[in-house]
């Protein structure tokens, strides 16, 4: 799952979020994986949540932790190729590893009911 080539990935990210993510720890990277894996691990999510997504009323609980997720959505996501590209800006080509999981993720059902999904922010470690 390497990139077609150097060209192909270069310069993900800017030298502002590059610094952005010195100094915060973090950088959002938008369109890092295709929606529809973004979909397919949000319906694994929901399946695990002791709520049901089409009915608030059971969403009571304000915070609910799952744990790793090794499913393929969620391993592809995790090594993308525009993130594998931000991975080696950011620490360098061949200092970091693939990722064969996801998680822990933390889902806040309760406090999101506007909107109808679980909020899950998913974190990289390298």
């Amino acid at each position: 799952m390497m990139p077609a080539s150097e060209h192909e990935t270069a310069g993900v990210l800017s030298s502002a979020e590059i610094q952005q993510f010195i100094q915060d720890g973090f950088v959002r990277i938008d369109r890092a994986f295709p929606r529809q894996l973004a979909d397919e691990g949000r319906a694994l999510l929901w399946r695990d949540l002791p709520c049901d997504p089409d009915d608030p009323a059971s969403w009571t609980r304000p915070v609910i932790r799952l744990g790793y997720y090794d499913h393929e959505p969620f391993r592809k996501a995790a090594n993308s190729l525009v993130l594998w590209a931000a991975y080696d800006q950011l620490v360098g080509k061949g200092r970091w590893r693939p990722r064969t999981n996801l998680g822990s993720f933390p889902a806040f059902p309760y406090g999101f009911r506007a909107r109808r999904i679980p909020v899950m922010p998913v974190g990289i470690s390298m």
